[in-house]
């Protein structure tokens, strides 16, 4: 099998030219021969969307724009991060992860840990999951995983000390690879931390893990 890793530029409130890009992104995998692409986190609204959540209007906007994805992709299988509703109780959204397969929405992993330091106020919007159900593509049970939810790793000092841990609830359910998908903005020397961590998470666990973060430059922020 082989996974294109996109880790595309996407502009925050952009939905119809993020789509553009995935589209064209999953094109190109496609013709590299691509099973299955992957996208960052909440890729389809551009990251951190803020206070655009508060607006009903923009989260519809970013329900069609998955759509729009998922009607026109390539044959090629997809995961990739948007903004999904709460019909239950709780903040109204979840922080989110869809895989799709043959043009239809199969299943969504929402985002467990919501960080509120630095940057950071996910907290504020989205209800954290409340369940880690591996997926089945093909001949592969994957895990998959948002962002601060692969930070849990004990042996770094950047890790916070979060009460649940994503990543060993997904590994008890006899995945063959872990994803994670991420919007972490950049700062000097990360990089190699980043490498550190998933280094560190793939040894704990014992199976290959795939990290796709976005790229680029977000002015807010």
């Amino acid at each position: 099998m082989k996974i294109a890793l996109a880790q595309i530029n996407t502009t925050v409130g952009d939905i119809s030219g993020n789509i553009d890009r995935m589209l064209d992104f999953a094109k190109r995998a496609k013709s590299a021969s691509a099973d299955l692409i992957i996208f960052p986190e909440l890729a389809v609204t551009g990251y951190p969307p803020m206070d655009l959540l508060l607006k009903d209007s923009f989260i519809q906007a970013n329900l069609e724009g998955l759509k729009r994805l998922q009607n026109n992709l390539p044959e090629i299988a997809c995961l990739v991060g948007f903004v999904d509703i709460n019909q239950g109780k709780g903040r109204h959204l979840y922080n989110a992860c869809a895989f799709i397969e043959n043009g239809t929405r199969q299943s969504v992993q929402y985002k467990t840990l919501l960080p509120t330091y630095d940057v950071f106020d996910e907290d504020r919007y989205f209800e954290p999951a409340s369940h880690h159900v591996p997926v089945q593509f093909k001949n592969l049970r994957i895990g998959i995983s948002i962002c601060e939810d692969i930070w849990t790793q004990p042996d770094l000092p950047e890790s916070k000390n979060y009460q649940i841990d994503p990543l060993e609830i997904l590994a008890e359910k006899s995945p063959n690879i872990m994803v994670n998908i991420s919007a972490s903005p950049f700062a000097v020397g990360k990089e190699h931390v980043r490498l550190e961590l998933v280094k560190q998470q793939t040894k704990r666990h014992k199976m290959p893990i795939i990290y796709v973060n976005s790229v680029g430059g977000n002015d807010q922020l």
